[in-house]
């Protein structure tokens, strides 16, 4: 991918494609044997994005020099443009389009036969081969006739995918708001603005919320917190400008530029700059082999990498994550800043780069290449005074005291450690995939072609990834954590950039910051608005009427299922004690679902558990604002519950919770409607209705303001429809688009 020209030489390169086989294939082996070292470069069929190449026909024959003797030359080549399907999304391979260069030091191109492709296409009408054998190409897979998916790019005849930013965002905000200490969030969307005279507009969603530190200040997206192994992402731009600059190939090796007086294991002169940033260095395999003495020796420091590279690897191995690989650029990036004939213009030319000056070079280096040219100054890894900065929590527990996160400059940077802001990650974002003065497209294509810097599940067929590059980061310090993400989304011609960082641990559902961020703009991307936050899932069970228990989602308008009895909220507590004792079980209508969507998911659940004195077992799921009934006849919403507390079983009995579980994720959204206002839900009584008003604690203590303003109100609002249902048909309801009935 190194060094190659694109749409300017593709329609000269692809007519040398149709010289006669024999000679390019003896030109081939002459310039891979050296006997011909001026002879015409060979050809390679290299996978590029499909936003590098031109809609439409984009190869055709042309004149070109006429080699004696010329033979008749073979119909010519086409690209095939070819579009993203909406829905579904492919699941067996992905596919890029790709380009045709010559290229005087790349004789091989090696990729992921699983997710590339040549798409290419004889003369119409002539049917595409089912292979090719062309000398001096080599072709990644088999074209065929069939329409191919492409993923990074669409064809001049469909317009960009148009994502939502406002809604990704308003996503994310429904994931993390009240399930961590706080979060900053910036999305991005570029779109070409070609009636204005072209150039690039930009759109901005931001959303912050919680507390970012000890001195309560609310998140913004200028607090900088401590972004972990999203640095890696920084180092592999700054180490991919850097190596283009030099003339320095990712797959030559990385040997020359460690320290002279390492002592380098075997597999180690085999290493290379692809190796490190996709970790098939072979390093993890390694350290796995040792004992737990050796271990001790290990670390991501001078003296713990100077150690690594005493022991033997094997590179190429596969992909086997381990921080180790990124923190030696640490060393090996100021080596190249700092040497050569190409470093004289450097800041830092000719400084030695040893224990202690490497780390302070390399944060030099990296804001030379990576953050300056973003319009981000000042960058560390330690708190500065011109930034406001986020502490790291744990949300669970407050006695735990915050901390910084921060490192020293002896360990900044390369694997993990910077301090930025989520204005500051998509400064960087946004530069790197939009402005080709920052880094050239070439860079940027290898980046993507080889997960250079991103997740290496990048861009994957399964679990909505396809088009997005990504790469998250885990803190994790005394009792308190971190977590972000960058990611881009290439799917569909989108182009928006998100960023997010998370002070504390994430909801349960959660399994890192870029899941946030890939579920919230697969949501946005399909037009899936924010669910209500209230109801009760599809998989909670209730008694029907001659059909037993069942879930939830299989119950109809109109079915009759076992309630019993709430309080009645105008007796003294001695007749609710009385009235509970003899509660009695019956069966009501459904006259109505106040929300009915059976197909929309939420996390936003929690689940109650508890036990009765008899040791029967309930486990109840709804979502907080939901709200159940107490044991002397309160009813409260599930999110006051507390563990210890009483709850009303449907038989009379009481039951103590025991545990309590938020951030449940479960799908379907039911709120049925029954003549009492009551129903028996897994067990427990629970109301019909969520809470109407947002009191604090003390209004909670209120007889008067609670039972007034939530279960006997809301059971008054509906007071028309129950009469009019009590009269009429009721049996064919409509819902919003979010599931609301519309009466």
């Amino acid at each position: 991918m190194l060094g190659c020209s694109f749409h300017a030489v593709v329609v000269v390169m692809l007519l040398w494609i149709c010289f006669a086989g024999c000679c390019l294939a003896q030109q081939r082996e002459n310039n891979n044997n050296n006997n011909n070292p001026t002879g015409t470069p060979p050809l390679v069929v290299v996978a590029i994005p499909a936003t590098r190449a031109p809609p439409g026909i984009i190869a055709t024959k042309t004149a070109a020099p006429t080699p004696p003797p010329p033979p008749p030359p073979p119909p010519p080549l086409y690209l095939r443009p070819v579009v993203v399907p909406r829905t579904p999304e492919p699941t067996n391979s992905n596919f890029v389009i790709v380009d045709v260069v010559p290229t005087p030091e790349l004789t091989t191109t090696t990729t992921n036969p699983n997710d590339f492709v040549v798409v290419v296409q004889t003369q119409p009408p002539t049917p595409a081969p089912t292979s090719l054998s062309i000398p001096g190409v080599i072709v990644v897979g088999n074209p065929t006739t069939t329409p191919l998916t492409v993923i990074d790019g669409i064809d001049s005849g469909i317009e960009p995918l148009d994502v939502d930013i406002e809604l990704m965002a308003d996503h994310v905000e429904d994931m993390l708001q009240d399930e961590v200490m706080g979060f900053s969030t910036m999305i991005t969307k570029q779109q070409q603005q070609q009636q204005d005279g072209g150039g690039v507009g930009t759109s901005v969603a931001t959303r912050n919320w919680g507390i970012a530190n000890d001195d309560e200040e609310e998140w913004t997206n200028d607090h900088q917190m401590a972004v972990a192994s999203v640095s890696k992402t920084l180092t592999a731009i700054g180490t991919l400008k850097l190596l283009h600059e030099r003339g320095i190939s990712i797959h030559d090796p990385i040997a020359s530029w460690l320290p002279p007086d390492w002592i380098r294991g075997d597999g180690w002169e085999s290493v290379t700059f692809v190796h490190l940033l996709t970790h098939t260095s072979g390093v993890n395999q390694a350290i796995k082999a040792l004992s737990e003495a050796e271990k001790d020796n290990l670390g991501n420091d001078w003296d713990g990498l100077r150690y690594l590279i005493n022991m033997s690897v094997v590179p190429n191995s596969s992909s086997d994550y381990k921080n180790a690989n990124y923190a030696l650029l640490r060393i090996i990036v100021p080596t190249i800043w700092t040497s050569g004939d190409d470093a004289s213009s450097s800041p830092a030319f000719g400084q030695e780069v040893n224990e202690f000056t490497h780390g302070l070079l390399f944060v030099g280096c990296m804001q030379d290449y990576v953050f300056e040219p973003a319009g981000v100054y000042g960058v560390s890894c330690t708190a500065t005074e011109s930034q406001p900065v986020a502490l790291m929590y744990n949300f669970t527990d407050d006695t735990v005291p915050g901390q910084l996160g921060d490192v020293s400059i002896y360990g900044c940077g390369a694997h993990a450690g910077w301090m930025l802001s989520t204005t500051q990650l998509s400064a960087v974002l946004v530069h790197l995939r939009h402005d080709p003065s920052y880094i050239p497209s070439v860079v940027v294509d290898a980046m993507d072609l080889y997960k250079l810097g991103w997740n290496q599940l990048s861009n994957d067929a399964n679990n909505g990834r396809l088009g997005k590059y990504w790469h998250g980061g885990d803190w994790f310090r005394s009792g308190t954590e971190a977590h972000s993400c960058v990611m881009t989304m290439r799917d569909h011609g989108s182009n928006v950039e998100a960023t997010l960082l998370v002070n504390s641990q994430l909801p349960g559902g959660s399994s890192s910051a870029c899941t946030i961020l890939k579920d919230a703009y697969n949501n946005a991307r399909d037009g899936i608005a924010v669910p209500p936050a209230f109801c009760i899932p599809g998989t909670a069970r209730v008694t029907v009427w001659k059909k037993g228990e069942m879930e939830l989602s299989r119950v109809s308008l109109g079915d009759r299922v076992l309630v019993a009895s709430g309080p009645n909220h105008h007796h003294h507590q001695q007749q609710q004690q009385q009235q509970q004792q003899q509660q009695q079980q019956h069966y009501e209508t459904i006259y109505s679902f106040g929300h009915y969507h059976p197909t929309i998911s939420s996390h936003k659940f929690m689940t109650i558990d508890c036990t009765d004195d008899e040791g029967h077992y309930y486990s109840l799921t709804l979502t907080p604002s939901h709200m159940i009934v107490t044991e002397h006849g309160g009813v409260i919403p599930a999110s006051m519950v507390i563990q210890g507390d009483r709850i009303r079983t449907g038989d009379g009995t009481v039951a103590v919770v025991t545990r309590i579980t938020k951030n449940v994720k479960k799908q379907g959204m039911y709120a049925p409607f029954t003549e009492s206002g009551y129903l028996i839900v897994d067990g427990l009584v629970v109301s019909n209705y969520v809470a109407l008003l947002l009191l604090d604690e003390s209004s909670y203590n209120s007889w008067f303001l609670w039972n007034h303003h939530h279960q006997w109100l809301s059971h008054t609002l509906t007071l028309p429809r129950r009469w009019y249902c009590h009269y009429y048909d009721c049996t064919n309801e409509t819902y919003t688009a979010e599931g609301i009935a519309t009466w």
